[in-house]
């Protein structure tokens, strides 16, 4: 299962980057793992709810939000960890 949540992840992240191409990220290794998605230019509040609910969705992982640590829930590394993706 964690080479095909990699796969889902990569996917999920790609489709994020083509919604906003003025980011200036083209793939998930253009990004740095540890700045927020939102602060890159990346997506908008909204857009990581989203985001979020469909990586939950796709991967079968629900996250509980309230204990989780907000820093990780918008950066790449701490997406990574809370539904524990392995680095490709």
């Amino acid at each position: 299962m964690s080479t095909e949540k990699s796969q889902i992840f990569r996917k999920l992240v790609e489709q994020l980057l083509q919604k906003h191409p003025g980011s200036g990220y083209r793939s998930l290794e253009d990004l740095p793992g540890d700045t927020s998605l939102i602060t890159l230019g990346v997506t908008d509040s909204i857009g990581m709810l989203e985001f979020l609910l469909s990586l939950e969705n796709a991967t079968g992982t629900q996250i509980d939000y309230i204990s989780a640590d907000t820093s990780e829930l918008v950066t790449v590394n701490g997406l990574r960890r809370l539904f524990s993706i392995p680095e490709e």
